[in-house]
């Protein structure tokens, strides 16, 4: 096992601690706790940096979901990868011929996921997101010589993400955050593909406070909103 491998698996074990023994009973308490505080909406697009068969591409999506407080989230998300694999080879329908294909893999998934703060210190937050998804991973080939595609198939996968973000704000409608984990896409013959580490790096802002800061004739949303 390599080391970037290793490296994304202690951040797995490091989630797993915090949620366990002592630590899980305070996670299960604050989410009760802040379960019972009035959801603000969140939604948008999300786009990470990922390795997929070990070679570097890009995971976007739009997501839409809920903020109780400041140490719970939670949203559901469609995401797909940006650039299909592709692969070069023999014709499988036509050996004999020496006949050169493309070969294609792609992998489209819904998920739902939940974020836990485990601290928030001044400007700084970090916290723990785990996402669990299901997809289809679709492969098939094009023929350079007629450009027909053949011996398409689809196979579900399941991804599983976790991992640790980090989030520090400059004023509170501005911030920054930036993100690191590992991706497990459970299911036959996808996970030597489709598993692998991702990263993200972003701009936060949140509108409420910043909409707040406009004179107040300017104003014509309710304050409870």
């Amino acid at each position: 096992m390599g080391m970037v491998q290793r490296f994304f698996k202690y951040i797995l074990v490091g989630s797993a601690l915090i949620f366990s023994n002592r630590a899980e009973a305070q996670v299960k308490d604050s989410i009760s706790q802040f379960l019972k505080i009035k959801p603000s909406p969140i939604g948008g697009l999300s786009g990470r940096y990922s390795i997929v068969s070990g070679k570097p591409n890009g995971i976007s999506g739009v997501y839409v979901g809920a903020v109780f407080g400041e140490k719970l989230k939670t949203w559901a998300g469609f995401y797909w990868m940006n650039d299909p694999l592709t692969e070069n080879l023999l014709d499988p329908a036509k050996p004999s011929l020496g006949f050169v294909s493309t070969k294609y893999e792609h992998m489209r998934y819904f998920s739902v996921a939940a974020e836990y703060a485990f601290l928030h210190m001044n400007k700084w937050k970090l916290s723990v997101p785990l996402q669990l998804g299901v997809g289809r991973a679709r492969e098939w080939y094009v023929s350079k010589y007629d450009k027909s595609e053949f011996n398409k198939t689809n196979k579900p996968v399941f991804p599983i993400e976790a991992g640790f973000n980090a989030q520090y704000m400059f004023f509170d409608w501005l911030g920054v955050k930036a993100g690191l984990g590992t991706r497990f896409a459970l299911g036959n013959g996808t996970s030597a593909v489709y598993s692998g580490p991702y990263s993200a790096f972003g701009v936060l802002i949140y509108f409420g406070p910043l909409y707040r800061k406009l004179p107040e004739n300017w104003q014509v949303i309710p304050e409870k909103f």
